[in-house]
């Protein structure tokens, strides 16, 4: 397997976590995107997820753990809210945060 291909897997497996696992806080999403990789800096509340370019998206990853997207500019500039908690996800090409900034 190529390293390509094997980075192509970790993200996918990241999605799938999401999906599956369902998180419902800013911070549920960030463990698990850390987890895989996309470690981020310590000090700041952002992450980034390097998995942006490729055919599995992000924004479906969150739909179907249960965010509803409330704006969207495109797959790499939206923000999603958790309708039971009311935590917010910002993304903007890869690079994400909890919402309201």
């Amino acid at each position: 397997m190529s390293s390509s291909t094997d980075f192509w897997a970790e993200i996918r497996l990241c999605l799938d976590r999401i999906e599956i696992e369902k998180p419902n806080t800013f911070e549920g999403v960030k463990a698990i995107v850390q987890a895989h990789g996309n470690p981020g800096k310590i000090d700041n509340p952002a992450l980034f997820f390097d998995g942006g370019g490729g055919d599995d998206r992000m924004v479906d990853a969150l739909r179907l753990a249960g965010w509803k997207v409330v704006q969207a500019e495109a797959w790499y500039f939206f923000t999603a809210v958790h309708p039971e908690t009311g935590a917010g996800v910002e993304y903007i090409e890869g690079d994400m945060y909890p919402h309201p900034r």
